[in-house]
């Protein structure tokens, strides 16, 4: 699922931010982003899901860009939304994002961006990627797209993912839907960026 994901991407950033500095380390992609732009600077993203054609929850998570510095960078996180017709709201969540990340032992730069060990090859089917033009409240952005067919035991799913440059964090949009070969509801998780905001 999309929000797993990005929770565990984000959740590995933390984890790894407490390990010793002498391990080698690699670029943090998510502070070159949000390096480039100035303090106060705010995005917004909304998240939905829907089962079987119901809306099942809808959420919106604004991050900040509170400090800059030659290291690392400071985020703030606020999460409002409705899960199954409750309201949630969580209070302001700090995020410290390093210049670098060190490399856990084992791994090697070059395993980043490649498949999980033990993957099957027939779990994903095939990617495709392109450019595309997307527009956020009247400013278009240039974007990259991808997407992924993946083939799991009793369910089939598409990733389809827009990125850019120009976004702090890159996210423009993201969908993904998870198809049963039996039954079950169809899921539709999407994920877009609905306000960008600049000192």
């Amino acid at each position: 699922m999309i929000t797993p994901r990005i929770l565990a991407a984000a959740t590995l950033v933390l984890l790894l931010g407490g390990v010793a500095a002498a391990q080698e380390t690699f670029e943090n992609l998510q502070f070159t982003s949000w390096a480039k732009h100035k303090k106060g600077t705010s995005i917004t993203l909304k998240e939905t899901t829907m089962s079987g054609g119901v809306m099942a929850s809808e959420s919106f998570t604004t991050t900040t860009l509170l400090d800059v510095r030659a290291d690392g960078l400071t985020l703030e996180m606020t999460l409002t939304g409705k899960v199954d017709g409750m309201e949630i709201k969580s209070p302001p969540i700090k995020i410290e994002v390093k210049k670098t990340l060190p490399l856990l032992p084992g791994l090697k730069k070059e395993d980043f961006n490649k498949l999980p060990k033990g993957t099957k090859i027939e779990e994903v089917t095939r990617t495709e990627s392109g450019t595309e033009t997307l527009k956020v409240n009247g400013t278009e952005y240039p974007a990259k797209w991808y997407k992924t067919y993946e083939t799991f035991t009793g369910s089939k799913r598409v990733i389809n993912m827009w990125t850019s440059d120009d976004v702090p964090g890159t996210l423009v949009k993201a969908e993904q839907t998870t198809t049963p070969t039996k039954d079950g509801p169809t899921v539709k998780i999407t994920m877009e960026l609905i306000e960008f905001k600049k000192p």
